[in-house]
């Protein structure tokens, strides 16, 4: 991947009528590292997420979306499944 690319995020939770409050895209190097963080509010439950793939060096990347989900008078975070990115930047 390079330049900028849009993730559609469905933030409908199955098991909760409750939608989450925070989102956090993250970007992972290959040591498990934060390369890249977003953090936003769940504003529907459909969000466009912008990434420009200049933010981290070319190289093999893992990504992944948390959400806060209400959870009585808690909160409880949940974590999609990490997906592998591979980032080649024209230099």
């Amino acid at each position: 991947l390079s330049g900028r690319i849009n993730l559609l995020l469905n933030v409908k939770l199955d098991s909760t009528q409750i939608p989450p409050r925070n989102l956090n895209f993250f970007v992972m190097n290959e040591k498990g590292e934060i390369a890249y963080r977003s953090q936003m509010k769940a504003s529907s439950e459909k969000i466009i997420i912008g990434f420009r793939t200049g933010n981290v060096k070319n190289g093999t990347y893992n990504m992944h979306f948390t959400a806060e989900v209400p959870d009585g008078n808690k909160s409880r975070i949940i974590s999609t499944e990490s997906k592998k990115l591979i980032i080649k930047n024209e230099i």
